[in-house]
C-alpha cells in the first residue's frame, strides 16, 4: 500500500468539505502542539476507516473470485490494490464518505478550539 502524508489523510478521512479545506489551508501555520493533536486524531480516524475499507474490499474481491470475474494468485495484494484505488478516488474528490462526519467534525472542532 501507498504511504500517505497528513494532508492526504485529511483528504481521505470522512469529514465535511469545509472543515477539510480549513485543515488543508491552515495546517502548516498551526503551532506544533496543535499540529500533533490534529495529526494524531486524523491518523486515528484513518486507522478506523482503513479497517472498514479493507473489509469492504476483501468482501468485494472474494465475491469477484467466487463468480470467476477475477483470478488472482495473491488475494492480499488484490485487496491492497483495491484499497489504494479507493483512497485515490477520495483524494481526487470522486468519493465523499458521509459516515461519521458529525463525530469527526466535533472532535476536530474541539481540538482546534483548545489552541
Amino acid at each position: 500500500m501507498k504511504d500517505y502524508t497528513i494532508k492526504e489523510i485529511i483528504q481521505i478521512i470522512p469529514i465535511e468539505e469545509s472543515l477539510q479545506k480549513e485543515l488543508l489551508k491552515d495546517f502548516d501555520s498551526y503551532p506544533e502542539e496543535k499540529k500533533l493533536g490534529v495529526t494524531q486524531l486524523c491518523w486515528s480516524v484513518f486507522d478506523e476507516l482503513e479497517d472498514v475499507v479493507e473489509e469492504q474490499c476483501r468482501t468485494r474481491i472474494m465475491e469477484q473470485i467466487a463468480s470467476g470475474e477475477l483470478k488472482t494468485e495473491d488475494m492480499q495484494e488484490a485487496v491492497h490494490d483495491a484499497m489504494d484505488k479507493e483512497y485515490e478516488e477520495r483524494l481526487s474528490g470522486k468519493r465523499r464518505d458521509e459516515q461519521k462526519i458529525d463525530v469527526v467534525r466535533h472532535q476536530i472542532e474541539q481540538l482546534l478550539q483548545k489552541a
